[in-house]
């Protein structure tokens, strides 16, 4: 793409979908850009792109400080500087301050990439959906659902599958395993399901101790236990979990089926990544019937859809997948056959498409 001068603004970055998708936009240009990010402690997909420098600096160990620093140090330097820049690009609904800046800009050159249904703490959710009622940007989806959600709010808006990443599609593909590993890819956000996966694991090693659950997470080792503790759950030793694991390609392609167990009564999933990856690397999916996990797995086509709320419901559809050698195949058929829509490519042409569109 012809070299502009851009500015893209990303609350913290970590190595989850939005951030993996913001990482995606910054490398779609053909320079160096400006960014605005507060860097994890951890580690995140933002810090491995090529960009120009990043504008904020943290100022604190602590995350709730850093981040009331981010959003004013963010209004005031967009108030300063915005007319500097050809786009300026706001990833998630968090930025607010810096969003709300933008308003007092006679030109229109916001884009905001809106990737959630609701910021859980509300007061928070409030004040994001308010700013961007009132600065109207121009605003993407990475869903027809999400689309549809926010629409009384912040108009149509356009839509942005994101794509699976480079090193899943030049992957070697290996043949199907014999070993039976159900792997989940999530963060430890309440919403995600966790805990339901942790007590399935349990559950089947009763069932079928051959059986191996993978949790794949974005979080520490010592953070996990935290979470075990708080729930008050147990690790069966038929559950095997990663911590932001260098070989995740790998771990897709060891595993038979991957499961998406948002629960819909916190929140619902606006597309489900990992689900992508998954039908990339041919894995056929478990998923629930709602948002955007339902787009990705439409009609059941690359798996089986689930009531996440039922422990049974989950080993039901586990089971069926494992041991019904008819249906993983007419599922894994289609994943080989449809895994382009996830491209990179794709993902990249769409999004210069819909730069051409005047707002």
């Amino acid at each position: 793409m012809k070299s502009k001068r851009i500015l893209f603004i990303h609350t913290i970055d970590t190595y989850t979908g939005s951030a993996k998708v913001g990482a995606d936009i910054v490398n779609n240009f053909s320079s160096k850009q400006d960014l605005f990010f507060i860097e994890s402690n951890d580690g995140g997909f933002l810090e491995n792109t090529v960009y120009n420098k990043n504008i904020f600096t943290k100022s604190s160990k602590y995350y709730l400080i850093n981040l009331m620093l981010f959003q004013v140090k963010g209004f005031f330097y967009l108030l300063r500087n915005q007319k500097k820049y050809d786009l300026i690009i706001i990833n998630t609904l968090g930025p607010f301050l810096p969003l709300f800046a933008t308003l007092f800009s006679s030109e229109k050159k916001v884009i905001q990439y809106i990737h959630e249904q609701k910021i859980v703490n509300p007061i928070l959710n409030f004040l994001c959906v308010f700013i961007t009622k009132i600065v109207r940007p121009n605003v993407w989806y990475p869903s027809f659902f999400l689309r549809n959600y926010h629409s009384k709010n912040f108009g149509k808006g356009s839509v942005l599958y994101p794509a699976v990443s480079d090193s899943f599609n030049n992957s070697h593909k290996t043949s199907l395993n014999i070993t039976n590993i159900v792997l989940m890819v999530s963060s430890l956000k309440i919403y995600k399901g966790v805990t339901k996966f942790i007590n399935v694991s349990s559950l089947f090693f009763l069932i079928d101790p051959n059986v191996e659950f993978r949790l794949v997470l974005s979080c520490t080792s010592s953070e996990f236990e935290d979470y075990l503790l708080q729930n008050k759950l147990k690790r069966n030793r038929n559950l095997k979990v990663y911590f932001k694991p260098k070989n995740i390609v790998d771990i897709y392609l060891s595993s038979k089926i991957v499961v998406n167990l948002t629960q819909r009564g916190t929140i619902i999933e606006s597309y489900g990544l990992s689900l992508a990856e998954a039908i990339i690397c041919e894995k056929p999916i478990i998923c629930p019937d709602i948002g955007g996990p339902f787009e990705i797995n439409e009609n059941e086509k690359f798996g089986l859809f689930v009531n996440e709320n039922s422990v049974d419901d989950i080993i039901l559809k586990i089971k069926l997948l494992l041991y019904d050698d008819n249906l993983y195949e007419s599922k894994r058929s289609w994943c080989i056959n449809n895994k382009d829509r996830f491209s990179i490519n794709l993902f990249r042409a769409t999004f210069n498409e819909l730069l051409t569109i005047k707002k």
